[in-house]
């Protein structure tokens, strides 16, 4: 967030860069401000807010824009757990709700497993050492979820190449 710029400006800023005119602007960063609980704190400077509020500004200026997707780089690393959970079940239900694709880069094999429908694993330097494709069902059986979670930490070790997974 710019510091200098209050929640509502970050939230518009996209907007004023694609050169949206002011009125759809100001609708469209409080519609998003408004479906991350931010109303209220409009006139707040990036100081003023929490972690997780900062956070949901940025989600709030990501879908102001409405891309076709969304880049989230350790999106929810910085974040207490608490506040993390929280940020990630809203974010999902958003990116469900607007029937968005996100693509997210974490270091976190429980977020990725967490957020993904299909997680990457990438060695260094970067190569495809897993292509995994998460089934509900899956994300449903923890014993499973812990499986897998150590079959990519046995191949991080290793750093063996490509092996396609349909979990």
């Amino acid at each position: 967030l710019l510091p200098w710029r209050t929640t509502l400006e970050n939230a518009k800023y996209g907007l004023e860069i694609l050169k949206v005119h002011k009125k759809e602007q100001l609708q469209k960063a409080r519609h998003w401000l408004d479906k991350l609980g931010l109303l209220g704190f409009e006139g707040a400077y990036p100081h003023e807010l929490s972690g997780g509020m900062r956070q949901r500004v940025g989600i709030a200026r990501a879908f102001s824009v409405d891309p076709e997707i969304l880049l989230c780089d350790e999106a929810f690393g910085h974040l207490d757990e608490v506040t993390a959970n929280r940020l990630r079940a809203d974010f999902l239900n958003l990116v469900r709700e607007t029937k968005k694709t996100a693509l997210f880069i974490t270091h976190d094999i429980e977020e990725a497993m967490e957020l993904g429908d299909r997680v990457l694993v990438l060695g260094k330097p970067a190569h495809l050492l897993m292509d995994i494709r998460l089934t509900k069902s899956l994300k449903d059986n923890p014993s499973g979820l812990k499986d897998l979670k150590g079959r990519i930490i046995q191949a991080i070790e290793s750093d063996e190449p490509a092996v396609e997974i349909r979990a």
